[in-house]
């Protein structure tokens, strides 16, 4: 994705939250053709290009940062900025609807929960009932409930 674009180390995380969806983007540098360190506006610029080109799910904004850049040679420092989907629609005009995926249609995105929930409470009462079986073989039953 982002480094076909001249970026590096590019890390993407989609979150949910309260204000809707937003895609986080980070990449360590981005180079130019030549091979020089882009500045910190133009690699920003690829990062959020890059994504809004690319099949991800229906996201609200993306934030993305850069560590390395022009500016500062040498130096690693973090430079970050939100664009929202009606700045991008104004930059790059509407995404291509089959880019788009809703979030819930992920594979298994609203499933884990409600699988891993029942299995991990049969795990835990299996539990409890095979340690009260060995209590109750051993003898150690009668401790636990004796009357003082």
């Amino acid at each position: 994705m982002a480094e076909s674009s001249g970026c590096r180390g590019v890390l993407v995380e989609l979150i949910a939250h309260a204000g809707g969806v937003a895609l986080i983007v980070s990449a360590q540098d981005c180079v130019e053709r030549d091979g020089a360190r882009a500045s910190a506006q133009p690699a920003i610029t690829r990062l959020a290009e890059a994504v809004w080109r690319t099949e991800w799910p229906r996201f609200d904004a993306v934030h993305a940062t850069v560590y390395r850049y022009a500016e500062l040679p040498g130096q690693e420092r973090a430079y970050g900025q939100v664009l929202t989907r009606a700045e991008l629609e104004r930059r790059w005009g509407a995404r291509p609807i089959g880019l788009d995926q809703e979030v819930a249609d992920l594979p298994g995105a609203s499933l884990f929960p409600w699988i891993l929930l029942p299995v991990s409470m049969l795990v835990g009462l299996s539990l409890a009932v095979w340690t009260g079986v060995a209590a109750a073989r051993t003898g150690a039953i009668w401790i636990v409930f004796r009357r003082w």
